[in-house]
């Protein structure tokens, strides 16, 4: 088939010239050569893959099992500390980090930018049902978020070249980097510098990325949020 406005050759499944956009021939011969020939891309399933595969049910057998058996000892041995629910919260992370890290085709630095947050939920989960002061909010969130910056600014040096990719991901982890600052002002934390040194790296990051890549982070939040 040719297309006979730019004279070029087709072999593909289509009704229109990929180099002008050109409508092609549509007699009934022309659509019967179309029919023979091989798509030029895989054809999109017009139903939903099914949300529940092997893993999904699997995974699902044995957290029900492991949840239900947390519940009853929690019940039976601590009915003042409800510490089932960190199991739920370690199950429920667990999942997350198989399917939307290990298994997804999401590029390295939004893997990290989830896994800082998820992390961030299950240690403020920690902390709220166990009560006692276990040094999450003075050391370990900052470090999280601290590691995760340190993380994504690295992989943007190994790959300079494409820098600009990267750049709204390490801006979004420097927004989160404020955040546990915020707790231990509002909790009244005894152990300030950790939540201080993230915070001023966080606001030096947010700083820089505003004044030398604002169009990149325009053009991300533009292209993300479809305005």
């Amino acid at each position: 088939m040719r297309c006979q406005k730019c004279n070029v050759e087709i072999n593909c499944k289509t009704l229109e010239c990929p180099l002008c956009h050109e409508r092609l021939d549509t007699t009934e011969d022309a659509k019967k050569e179309i029919q023979r020939t091989e798509r030029a891309f895989p054809e999109r399933s017009k139903n939903r893959p099914k949300a529940t595969t092997p893993l999904n049910k699997l995974y699902l057998i044995i957290s029900f099992n492991i949840m239900l058996i947390s519940i009853t000892t929690n019940i039976i041995v601590t009915p003042k500390v409800y510490w089932s629910l960190i199991v739920l919260g370690f199950l429920l992370y667990l999942y997350f980090f198989l399917r939307y890290t290990i298994m997804s085709y999401r590029h390295f630095n939004s893997k990290i930018f989830t896994q800082a947050v998820a992390l961030i939920a299950v240690f403020i989960l920690i902390q709220q049902v166990m009560g006692k002061n276990l040094w999450i909010y003075e050391y370990i969130l900052p470090a999280i978020v601290f590691l995760s910056m340190v993380t994504i600014g690295a992989y943007i040096l190994i790959n300079i070249e494409n820098a600009r990719k990267y750049i709204f991901s390490l801006f979004l982890v420097a927004m989160l980097g404020l955040l546990p600052l915020l707790i231990v002002v509002f909790t009244r934390q005894h152990v300030v510098w950790p939540a201080i040194v993230v915070a001023a790296t966080s606001g030096s990051i947010i700083l820089t990325a505003i004044i030398l890549a604002h169009k990149i982070l325009w053009g991300e939040f533009k292209r993300i949020f479809h305005i």
